[in-house]
């Protein structure tokens, strides 16, 4: 009796949970889905909609049932939480670290990496941050700020490229500005034979990677340690919603439980290199 007691409530409760699950989706599917996106920033995202970013968003809206409305910004992403999703004005950004403290951020859905880009034929040796192979080398493209920054400095290049790193951006003094390295810059570097080596962001790279006539290689970056400090060059992203917005947080994080591995199949397919965050983390869980 008990048995049957607990089996019928346990029918009500779910029948209960789709109801209020289905309340929901048609409250919510009325409602545009605003994702905030960059005029001029790829390969995450552009005003024609080109982006992988833009790609992804799409195909968000479509299995929330929602209609998507990309919310143009001609500010660079780095600005998009405080001017525009923290401002009330969309609702989601794409991609940031699941670590980043300003939002709430949703499981996450891929990791990625730093690479070094050499050419293919005649490349240096560089694969670790081995200070005997990196006084080999002459110039390296990297952008200020990112974690190659410190290990640059960790393996004695920095003074000697500092001149040519603020080459890469036309000189322009960065004083309470935000200038972007720009990855297709860093790229052509490679090929042309002025930098030996670049380091760069997977995700953002890898599309001029691929549109290079000159073949190149990339070799995922090994984390490194600057002033005895770890400097990670592998990050789990993550999509952002406002503090408060756990409803939404929490509809995309089963989405993501649900769809996660197309998502990352349609990343790889636009050429993004990314890998599983659960497999990479499982990897390295001691045994």
């Amino acid at each position: 009796m008990n048995n049957i007691h607990i089996r019928v409530r346990t029918l009500l409760s779910l029948a209960a949970g789709v109801a209020l699950s289905f309340q929901a989706t048609v409250l919510s599917a009325a409602e545009p889905l605003r994702v905030c996106a960059a005029k001029d920033e790829m390969p995450y995202s552009n005003a024609a909609g080109e982006g992988f970013e833009n790609r992804l968003a799409e195909r968000v809206a479509e299995l929330l049932g929602r209609p998507l409305e990309i919310v143009q910004s001609d500010r660079a992403a780095i600005y998009h939480v405080q001017e525009y999703l923290n401002a009330g004005k969309c609702d989601v950004i794409m991609g940031l670290d699941s670590t980043d403290p300003r939002v709430l951020t949703t499981k996450p859905y891929y990791r990625a990496s730093y690479f070094f880009v050499v050419k293919r034929d005649g490349g240096p040796d560089i694969h670790d941050w081995n200070p005997e192979a990196w006084q080999k080398i002459n110039k390296v493209a990297f952008a200020q700020g990112s974690p190659a920054e410190a290990m640059i400095r960790e393996v004695g290049l920095f003074e000697r490229n500092l001149s040519y790193i603020y080459s890469l951006i036309g000189f322009k003094p960065k004083r309470n500005e935000y200038i972007r390295f720009q990855p297709s810059r860093l790229i052509s570097e490679v090929s042309s034979g002025v930098a030996d080596v670049a380091i760069v962001w997977g995700p953002e790279a890898a599309p001029y990677i691929a549109q290079s006539t000159v073949p190149l290689e990339m070799r995922p970056v090994p984390d490194g340690t600057w002033q005895g400090n770890p400097i990670l060059f592998q990050y789990e992203q993550s999509m952002g919603v406002r503090t408060g917005n756990e409803a939404l947080r929490d509809a995309l994080n089963q989405l993501i439980a649900t769809h996660g591995p197309a998502l990352r199949q349609e990343l790889v397919d636009l050429g993004i290199p990314v890998t599983d965050p659960d497999a990479a983390r499982v990897a390295a869980a001691p045994h």
